[in-house]
């Protein structure tokens, strides 16, 4: 909750300071949730053919989805008996960008605190969707911060040899073969499947 309290602070001081808005959603590629209930919406034609669409998911329905329900709890439950809520800081929606029952549908979570500008975010997602190259209706702005997270080549090696460092001070100089071993070790199945 002091991470989604924090986001939402952010948020407010720059639209107050710099007027800007700002948004914070989340786009599932899988989820539990829509595994679940996927074909049952497609049977319900929730969101039917036409235009783009979106629903949100009931908190109901997402604790049905896990195994443990704690993961599911939202912000409305704070003070409420059981376990604090700190898993969830947004709320799901079901959304396809596309205007066919043939266009995937996702999973998007937005912050519970912007839950109510809900229109205007899909709104803009929906403009950056239909140009979604390579993946068709899917945010193009996305699909950009997903590339800017990805750890790959230099990067990584970087990060590899930190945690590899970082494993040998703790488990010592007996265990400096063993080490060396994983780390130096071919990749034989992933060469064959290239």
């Amino acid at each position: 909750m002091e991470m989604s309290n924090r986001m939402s602070e952010a948020i407010a001081r720059i639209e107050r300071e710099d007027r800007g808005r700002v948004f914070l959603v989340g786009l599932a590629k899988h989820s539990k949730v829509l595994d679940r209930y996927g074909l049952a919406l497609a049977l319900e034609q929730v969101l039917p053919s036409g235009n783009a669409r979106f629903v949100r998911v009931p908190r109901e329905l997402e604790k049905k989805a896990f195994v443990w329900q704690e993961w599911a709890r939202g912000v409305e439950e704070a003070g409420s008996p059981g376990e604090a809520p700190k898993f969830v800081a947004g709320d799901m929606y079901f959304v396809r960008f596309g205007p066919g029952t043939g266009d995937p549908t996702w999973i998007v979570d937005i912050l519970s605190s912007q839950s109510d500008k809900a229109h205007e975010i899909f709104g803009y997602l929906l403009a950056d969707a239909k140009d979604g190259f390579p993946i068709p209706y899917y945010p193009r702005c996305l699909q950009k911060a997903d590339e800017f997270a990805q750890v790959v080549g230099f990067d990584l090696d970087i990060l590899q040899s930190q945690v590899m460092s970082s494993v040998e001070e703790v488990v010592g100089e007996k265990a400096r073969d063993a080490l060396d071993g994983f780390r130096f070790a071919p990749d034989l199945a992933g060469r064959r499947y290239r």
